[in-house]
């Protein structure tokens, strides 16, 4: 049997071991941010250093989530304060932001007088990469123009209880890639917006109605999104087979197709088709 050998390291007690401490700020910034919301209080409060890195001068990526994950049911309304709070504060360096009004939010929104075009007021339309906006039941039109003014957006979703009002604002976020709307009827005027958007590689429109005939004529123009790969539509009300949508061999880089629709009677047709 061959002799087995043992090898061990031995680290020199000279050389010390790097800390977190020693990271340039911009990537100690960037480190702080991955935390996300949650911890920011107690981070700001950890050191000068770190304060100063994290509302100051480091160009990170902060995600800013209106709505707490973890935040115990009595302390609810606290923590959705205290991050509005750090909206006032760095608003103009995030650069991905989710606003969902659930309750018990929307109570405490409505009390303190906030909607949702003055939290995206507080933004940077220039840093902005990603808007997830859920408000219902309806999305006021200030916020939906002040969305269209993020120009460097790649990824929007916008989902209400009503139809989206505005659209024709997201027509001009050309360096968008990913949307997805869900709302109670698909207009015309947002089938005429996406259409215009040349970037887009996934899509999905989704409506609790059936989507106007007017809107329904426009469809054919979303063949000219020569670089969608991914199309998702989903209606409810008509009866099954009668929507017809674009044939995907129409798309000249379409990878996943799915149609949904839901009849009055609750029936349901899916289809996948590559």
């Amino acid at each position: 049997m061959a002799e087995q050998q043992s090898m061990s390291v031995v680290l020199d007690a000279a050389v010390p071991c790097p800390t977190i401490g020693d990271l340039p700020d911009a990537l100690l910034g960037r480190v702080l941010a991955l935390a996300g919301g949650e911890s920011w209080l107690s981070m700001v409060l950890t050191s000068r250093r770190w304060h100063r890195v994290l509302l100051e001068e480091a160009p990170i990526a902060w995600r800013w989530d209106l709505v707490p994950s973890k935040a115990p049911a009595a302390d609810f309304e606290a923590a959705i304060a205290s991050r509005v709070s750090l909206l006032q504060r760095i608003g103009k360096r995030i650069q991905h932001a989710r606003m969902h009004n659930l309750q018990p939010a929307t109570d405490w929104l409505q009390r303190s007088g906030w909607q949702p075009a003055g939290l995206l007021a507080l933004l940077n339309p220039a840093a902005m990469r990603s808007v997830d906006l859920c408000w219902n039941p309806s999305l006021p039109v200030p916020a939906v123009q002040l969305v269209g003014s993020f120009s460097q957006l790649t990824s929007l979703s916008l989902s209400c209880a009503d139809e989206l009002p505005a659209a024709s604002a997201l027509g001009q976020l050309r360096q968008l890639a990913s949307f997805d709307a869900a709302e109670r009827r698909i207009s015309a005027e947002l089938v005429e917006a996406v259409c215009s958007l040349s970037g887009l590689t996934s899509l999905s429109l989704s409506a609790v109605e059936m989507l106007d005939s007017q809107a329904e004529a426009l469809l054919p123009g979303l063949t000219a999104l020569g670089r969608l790969r991914v199309l998702n539509l989903k209606e409810q009300g008509r009866a099954a087979g009668t929507l017809q949508p674009p044939p995907p061999a129409l798309f000249s880089n379409l990878e996943e197709f799915e149609y949904f629709s839901l009849n009055a009677d609750g029936d349901g047709s899916f289809q996948v088709r590559i």
